[in-house]
């Protein structure tokens, strides 16, 4: 309803030489009552039925039936509707607008040329709507065929940043969660968040000849903890996203070319990640919570450093951390 009511009214009101939208309202109108009345009989009777779903259904109903009629309640709730997506008309919950404040405060406090020029090495990834291929937004201006040649293999292409507030687009794109915020337009092409699809691109580091990489985990990497039937749709599409996550990694580090591995010592892989599922959602930013995941992150991160050899024995600091790495 939130979506099409206000496109439903406008496209009755464009073709009101062959539909009469008042005969049209009537109708969703009578398709809303009997909605209604299937549901109270059913719901009376001992047969089995989904009622969650039958209950959202005359619900939808019932509000696009009102959202359509003329008049003030009517008009309400199209304007209600406009003020849930007054910036995306449809295409999100949010627009990037806020999260690209956040980034360009960071870089005005900061120095532009580490993000974007020559000298640096930052890959941003998102998902190419268009094409459907990962977009990895490199920071450095030259171009790299082997490198290039490397990420086309894997599905996916390189796109060469031409400043610091490119790559700050690039960054609002790959935090673009579908549904949630509308897309990134880059270029004129369109970009998502990519996390469901390359969460971990471990390959994209190794194709730039990187001499280790560090991934940095919010679950275990064994296998997903076996949880109770997800009760409801957002549930079932948080597990489907930590399944797909866990899938992406699994397969990254299968993959490795020869000299690869999270064995060795030191190891050219390192895998920093809780030992069991995290005590505060990772998305939870109170002030304790974050204390606490800070906290627990820098445990991990030890003990993952030392596991791969990167640390110089006997050497610690405040808190038994060690504090010097090997070159």
């Amino acid at each position: 309803m939130v979506i099409y009511a206000r496109r439903v009214a406008a496209g009755l009101g464009r073709r009101s030489a062959s539909v009469d939208p008042t005969r049209a309202r009537r109708w969703l109108a009578r398709a809303a009552w009997t909605a209604f009345g299937l549901y109270v009989a059913m719901w009376l009777s001992p047969v089995a039925w989904p009622q969650r779903v039958s209950a959202s259904i005359v619900i939808l109903l019932a509000l696009a039936s009102a959202a359509s009629a003329p008049g003030r309640v009517g008009g309400w709730l199209r304007g209600l509707a406009l003020r849930l997506m007054p910036e995306t008309r449809g295409r999100g919950l949010w627009s990037g607008r806020a999260r690209r404040r956040i980034l360009e405060s960071w870089l005005a406090a900061g120095s532009p040329r580490l993000v974007a020029g020559p000298g640096t090495a930052l890959v941003v990834s998102a998902l190419a709507v268009d094409r459907g291929s990962i977009a990895h937004f490199a920071s450095w201006p030259e171009a790299d065929p082997q490198f290039e040649s490397r990420i086309a293999a894997e599905l996916g292409e390189v796109v060469h940043v031409r400043d610091a507030d490119e790559m700050v687009s690039a960054a609002v794109a790959s935090s673009a969660i579908p549904g949630i915020f509308q897309p990134e337009r880059v270029r004129d092409r369109d970009f998502v968040d990519a996390g469901g699809f390359a969460n971990q691109p471990l390959h994209v580091a190794i194709a730039r000849d990187s001499d280790a990489v560090l991934v940095v985990l919010l679950a275990p990497s064994g296998l997903p903890a076996q949880t109770p039937p997800p009760e409801d749709v957002v549930a079932l599409g948080g597990r489907l996203l930590e399944l797909a996550n866990w899938r992406d990694l699994q397969t990254e580090l299968r993959h490795l070319p020869p000299g690869w591995s999270r064995d060795g010592s030191p190891a050219r892989v390192v895998v920093v990640e809780p030992p069991s599922r995290l005590p505060a959602l990772p998305l939870a930013f109170e002030p304790e919570s974050a204390a606490l995941l800070i906290s627990l992150g820098e445990r991990d991160a030890w003990a993952a450093l030392d596991r791969a050899g990167w640390l110089e024995p006997g050497r610690a600091g405040s808190g038994g951390a060690p504090e010097a790495a090997r070159a």
